[in-house]
């Protein structure tokens, strides 16, 4: 099978590969704006945030409302930390035969929706540029494909590259064309 990944969907479908012994049935893994290097966001949050509970229960309420069923962001943050993430890429090697490839977006200070704008803004500091959640340094992993914009501008945040533009209400980047791209363009070389 040939599998496309979107964001901690991407690692863990890494983590299937090299440790589940899933490796001789996946031809490929294309990973689009996964954080393959932790976030900084989550560093962030689990660093800054006081009351992480209550914090982690409006996330996972957030997450019930759009079709997580089981959210668990308290942990899921902790995973998602650079150090973590330092730790498992250490620990979760790429497989002989799987052929990896990576997709992401970035946005910029100028992004229309005032929330993404900011946590663009929060994460340009220290980790240049991102899709709101994930810097571009972060997302890539085997032959990066490159970052996906909206006509030429950094249009494209974290939900946007999954067709979920009802969180940010930029609706310029079409999701559903780039994913059929994607899939012809593995046809295309064989997988």
């Amino acid at each position: 099978v040939n599998i496309i990944a979107h964001s901690r969907g991407g690692l863990e479908a890494r983590y299937m590969i090299s440790k589940l012994g899933m490796a001789g049935s996946v031809a490929s893994l294309t990973t689009v704006s996964t954080p393959h290097r932790g976030s900084v966001m989550a560093d962030i949050v689990m660093e800054k945030v006081k009351d992480q509970e209550a914090a982690s229960a409006v996330i996972d309420l957030y997450s019930k409302i759009i079709g997580d069923k089981n959210p668990d962001s308290l942990k899921a943050g902790f995973q998602l930390t650079r150090g973590y993430m330092e730790s498992f890429n250490q620990a979760v090697p790429d497989m002989a035969g799987v052929y990896y490839q990576s997709y992401g977006s970035v946005i910029s200070s100028g992004y229309p929706n005032p929330v993404w704008a900011s946590l663009y803004g929060i994460m340009k500091k220290s980790d240049g540029e991102n899709d709101g959640l994930v810097s571009e340094t972060s997302c890539r992993w085997g032959n990066f494909r490159g970052l996906v914009t909206c006509n030429g501008k950094p249009l494209v945040t974290h939900a946007d590259i999954i067709g979920m533009n009802f969180i940010t209400g930029e609706d310029c980047f079409d999701a559903a064309a780039f994913y059929v791209q994607v899939v012809a363009e593995l046809k295309g070389m064989g997988y």
